[in-house]
């Protein structure tokens, strides 16, 4: 996890991030992160990640906030309307 972090910091077109919401368990971790691009575009990147499961998503917006392109994954859009995991997930939101 302290990699990915560690990317953002090294990263040529990251003028800054900021961590939203992170938390980890026994087997899983899920983050939410604001990325400030160097054209001041702005992206929102959302993971969880465990030993079973990997669901993200992207949602990138120009400087008046209209979305340029998102990116979803199938099993975040399953974890969002399987009882269990939305639960869990709305817990760490």
């Amino acid at each position: 996890m302290q990699k990915i972090f560690k990317l953002f910091k090294q990263s040529k077109i990251v003028k800054k991030f900021q961590i939203l919401d992170f938390s980890s368990g026994q087997d899983f971790y899920y983050y939410k992160i604001k990325i400030d691009v160097i054209d001041s575009t702005i992206l929102f990147i959302r993971e969880y990640v465990s030993s079973t499961e990997h669901a993200y998503s992207y949602h990138w917006q120009d400087t008046k906030g209209q979305l340029i392109i998102r990116w979803v994954s199938k099993q975040l859009r399953k974890l969002n309307k399987s009882p269990e995991m939305s639960i869990k997930i709305s817990q760490v939101n």
